[in-house]
């Protein structure tokens, strides 16, 4: 669905905070690639339990401002945790900001952010050694099903207040 939003909005996306996003991002799966086949499975359990357990009981994320080039280490962060943990989207979407940016800008934006994160990841497991294979269905099944959602989703933002997206972003 990122991936789609991508598409589908890219004369959105602010190029500068993609690229410094995208460079940041190649370091940080990187690393945690290489810490993440040293781990033991347990280790990634139990952090990712923790992870859950403190999104449903911690306060929500506070949107900050992220200069530009700030972006480089957010690429690195969002792209390190993810692999361990996922929440990309939360994650990066708490650095975007509704007051600085339009509606568009932001969804194209973290489309074109998140979506990279998960073709890093996708790529950076595939050296690791998952087999993508069994699982082709459900994730061509996904794919159009986002891309659905992407399309109605488009349609809704373009009669959403900036307001009201800002409130609810």
């Amino acid at each position: 669905s990122n991936a789609g939003r991508a598409v589908v909005m890219r004369q959105h996306v602010h190029r500068r905070i993609f690229t410094y996003f995208l460079i940041g991002g190649v370091a940080g799966t990187a690393a945690a690639a290489n810490v993440f086949v040293i781990l033991p499975a347990q280790i990634l359990q139990i952090a990712l339990a923790a992870f859950i357990i403190l999104l449903v009981w911690a306060p929500t994320i506070k949107k900050f401002s992220v200069p530009d080039r700030g972006f480089l280490a957010v690429g690195f962060v969002v792209n390190f945790v993810g692999m361990f943990l996922g929440a990309a989207g939360p994650l990066f979407g708490a650095c975007l900001s509704t007051d600085k940016l339009s509606k568009h800008i932001v969804v194209a934006t973290q489309g074109a952010c998140v979506s990279t994160h998960y073709l890093l990841k996708a790529i950076a497991f595939g050296i690791i050694g998952f087999n993508y294979n069994e699982w082709l269905p459900f994730i061509i099944a996904m794919i159009v099903a986002g891309f659905i959602g992407t399309l109605v989703g488009g349609k809704l933002l373009d009669r959403l207040p900036e307001k009201s997206f800002a409130k609810a972003f």
